[in-house]
């Protein structure tokens, strides 16, 4: 390994957020700069004209609109990926349509060719910025220490598909030239370092490379919490603000009621066609575990024949025992994720919320509180209807896809905020209509 001198020095580089947040602005401050210069020119040669004048009226309040959206997109440039570019469109559309609203409200003349030309160019210009600066980049971070090189390569490999847009190429390397030259360095902050790694770290940071800890590598790549990584301390901030929650609770009810007046008639249909279609009632209540620890009841559609011995609940069972007894309208109630409508009631009582961790059978979450040591930190808050580790991961069979459920669910209750809320909204869309993850 060849010593550090001192006299080549680099500037610091940024984080990789940092990098993301300043690429992308400068992306749209570019296209917004082309787009004034061009509104400006348009207002010298066609102001004069009224008709025109409405054109051009439109178009520059059209440029205002660009700045809200762009800061919008900002935000959930830090989130893990959505399906195709669905995000950058809703953010648009939520911008130009309070735009719209606008002009509804104060009965303002505009044009609707401009409105509309200004929103395509303006969406088709953030999801090329995206493309080309987040998605298309592939970072390329140098590791010194073997076990970090596993770790990642086997996160990366338990990831059934891509749920984040960071890529990355990891170079393992102990050599200084090679190391300063890439975009940053990974290290297990919490490992035993020999004299001679302590060396080449603090030259590497003197030398203004960006170095990264393991456990956020991790996150960045996966949309997952390491339990090997994991300290207790990142739990410090993991309540979130109490705005937050209090705008949460409020969204929770709004939504849950909303939801319940356009689906309270398919509801209906769907306990008529349980009762008529086998014994036994249309809903049934299980006990689940809820925000600290406090048991609740859960409601849900019958999906299964009863059976004999008893009539009150559906007990979780192994799953070959238990698929064996879904009735054929429980197979699609499950498949399209249907069965969970009741639980709407449940966001209403307050036991749950419309997005969180899913919570779990009250005795299986006792066989994990013993086996699996971070496990009860997901009850941090209230459980949801849909969860991020539900829109990437599926149905959980046994210890090992818990212990991942168990990364998504910690990777929310540390990040959750109203963009990833949102993000896991979008993806709940795409497994209801596919039927992903059904069981």
């Amino acid at each position: 390994m060849k010593p550090f001198d001192g006299t080549v020095l680099a500037g610091p580089r940024l984080t990789e957020g940092a990098r993301r947040r300043v690429a992308m602005l400068r992306w749209s401050g570019s296209g917004l700069l082309v787009a004034v210069a061009f509104a400006a020119l348009a207002q010298v040669m066609y102001g004069g004209v009224e008709t025109d004048r409405i054109a051009l009226d439109t178009l520059w309040l059209c440029l205002g609109a660009c700045i809200p959206a762009t800061l919008l997109v900002d935000r959930f440039v830090h989130t893990p990926a959505t399906e195709g570019s669905i995000w950058i469109v809703f953010s648009t559309a939520a911008v130009f349509g309070i735009l719209l609203a606008f002009f509804g409200i104060t009965h303002g003349l505009y044009s609707r060719a401009v409105l509309a030309l200004a929103f395509l160019i303006e969406t088709g210009w953030l999801i090329a910025g995206v493309r080309l600066l987040i998605r298309g980049r592939v970072l390329r971070l140098g590791v010194c220490e073997p076990e970090v090189l596993s770790l990642l390569s086997v996160a990366r490999q338990a990831v059934e598909s891509p749920v984040t847009h960071a890529r990355a190429e990891l170079v393992p390397s102990s050599d200084l030239d090679l190391l300063a030259s890439l975009d940053g360095v990974v290290i297990d902050r919490y490992s035993t370092k020999d004299d001679a790694l302590r060396r080449l770290i603090s030259a590497l940071k003197l030398g203004g490379v960006r170095i990264y800890s393991a456990d956020h590598v991790h996150e960045l790549l996966t949309g997952r919490l390491s339990l090997q990584q994991t300290e207790d301390s990142f739990l410090d901030d993991s309540s979130g603000t109490v705005l937050y929650g209090l705008l949460k609770r409020g969204l929770d009810l709004v939504g849950s009621i909303a939801l319940l007046l356009l689906a309270g008639l398919p509801m209906v249909v769907i306990a008529i066609a349980i009762r008529m279609g086998s014994p036994g009632p249309a809903l049934f209540r299980q006990r689940r575990v809820g925000a600290h620890g406090r048991p609740f009841e859960m409601l849900k559609f019958r999906t299964m024949y009863l059976r004999p011995e008893s009539s009150e609940s559906e007990e979780p069972e192994s799953h070959d025992v238990a698929a064996g007894r879904v009735t054929p309208l429980g197979a699609s109630l499950r498949k399209y994720r249907l069965d969970e409508l009741p639980q709407l009631l449940n966001v209403i009582e307050g036991t749950m919320s419309l997005i969180g961790p899913r919570p779990e059978w009250t005795a299986t979450a006792g066989a994990f509180f013993a086996h699996i040591a971070h496990y009860p930190y997901r009850h941090l808050v209230r459980p949801g209807i849909t969860g991020w580790a539900q829109v990437n991961q599926g149905h959980v069979s046994d210890e090992a896809d818990a212990k991942l459920k168990l990364e998504f669910d910690l990777y929310y209750v540390k990040h959750m905020s109203f963009a990833l809320d949102l993000v896991i909204g979008i993806r709940t869309v795409r497994t209801v209509l596919t039927g992903y993850g059904a069981r």
